[in-house]
């Protein structure tokens, strides 16, 4: 079999040279990155090329192959500037969550981890030469990303930023550096590598001290998107579906952290930010480590962890633990050590408020699993089958 696949369109005439888009995967994300990508093109008439099969995929990840040329999974020939960033805009949010080996020689488009671009011929022509005013660019595989004299990027966008500092000898409390809780929080931040995450876009010292720097997201933290969703005030449909969007989210949060091996920990609302458009992250790792880590330190958050969980192992006190942030979004129900009211009792009160409004929910489910369970898979499939239904039409 040829090692790539073409093909083409009579839509347009291929042009001599353009951005160019290409999408990247890992052996892990190979299957899915594929198919998401072959069904996004497959009713767009476009010139493009993907590497035949897995084989010629694992081959081209290889060391043996050209470090200029690995990762390139798909390769999209574009017609112009307008419809290159709607396909980098598209394939970007397509691909959001899944990894990609980062191409050398282009510029991922705003952050992404699969969706890649760079400016170069799409045609054997002119001896791959743009010559302009005395100057000569040549587009030959090189490893860094690089632009004609004459020609702008017009899809960089220079990222926010948020810096960390990290002084020598604080303490965060007795027994534990500040400095090495930061150290540790940008080291997880690059193992979770996620945008559901802090992400990391550098470390540096600067005279004796360091800092850590992370992509800026736009919003508020958990704590005060409650107090303005508040459910049960002027319940609306809206409100429904923007509970179940972010309860879902935070099962996946959840899901992925432990898929990778960590453990957050330090879980209430402050540690999650919401950004304008309801998507949640978790924002504080200080206190979130791998599996089975020595000397690691238990956050115990008061309303959002019980003294009765101290014996259970780490993974399901980050499950109860999410089971109190849920059930502080829907009202402010998490319990609090000491409390009469148990989480059977604030589970039965959930579901018979959730009555009282007419809306038809399996949420008890979800969250009397998270209160007795140990997996955050089964948290997840739990939390797919979501479903928030008001039985009254809403004006």
């Amino acid at each position: 079999m040829e090692e790539f696949t073409y093909f083409a369109t009579e839509r347009y005439l291929l042009p001599k040279y353009g951005f160019k888009i290409h999408i990247s995967a890992t052996l892990e994300s190979y299957e899915e990155v594929f198919d998401l990508t072959k069904k996004y093109l497959s009713n767009k008439e476009l010139f493009y090329k993907y590497l035949s099969n897995r084989e010629n995929f694992i081959k081209n990840i290889s060391k043996t192959a050209s470090p200029a040329e690995s990762g390139k999974l798909f390769t999209i020939y574009p017609s112009n500037i307008k419809e290159t960033e709607k396909i980098l805009r598209n394939l970007s949010d397509t691909l959001k969550e899944l990894d990609g080996i980062y191409i050398l020689n282009d510029r991922n488009f705003h952050m992404s981890k699969t969706v890649f671009y760079r400016f170069g011929f799409f045609q054997d022509v002119d001896n791959r030469k743009i010559e302009n005013k005395g100057s000569v660019w040549k587009d030959f595989q090189k490893t860094y990303f690089d632009l004609p004299q004459s020609i702008d990027d017009p899809f960089y966008q220079k990222p926010e930023i948020v810096e960390k500092e990290s002084r020598p000898n604080i303490l965060a409390f007795e027994g534990l550096n500040s400095g090495e809780l930061r150290r540790k929080e940008f080291l997880i931040s690059k193992l979770l590598n996620s945008n559901h995450f802090l992400r990391p876009v550098k470390s540096f010292r600067y005279w004796i001290n360091n800092y850590y720097v992370y992509k800026f997201i736009k919003g508020k933290t958990l704590c005060d998107f409650q107090s303005k969703l508040f459910l049960f005030d002027d319940l609306t449909a809206e409100k429904l579906m923007v509970l179940k969007k972010i309860v879902y989210q935070l099962i996946c949060i959840l899901e992925e952290a432990h898929r990778k091996n960590i453990i957050l920990d330090d879980i209430h609302p402050d540690n999650f930010w919401v950004s304008d458009d309801n998507e949640i992250f978790f924002i504080d790792l200080e206190f979130a480590h791998q599996f089975d880590e020595k000397g690691k330190i238990t956050a115990n958050t008061e309303g959002f962890y019980l003294e009765e969980w101290s014996n259970l192992t780490e993974i399901e006190k980050d499950l109860r633990k999410f089971g109190e942030v849920i059930l502080f979004v829907i009202g402010q129900f998490n319990i609090f050590d000491k409390q009469e009211r148990g989480v059977q009792d604030t589970v039965q009160l959930v579901t018979k408020i959730l009555e009282r409004f007419e809306i038809n929910s399996n949420i008890a489910e979800l969250l009397n699993y998270l209160f007795n369970g140990n997996s955050a898979r089964r948290a997840l499939e739990i939390a797919k089958k979501l479903y928030l239904k008001n039985l009254i039409s809403f004006q």
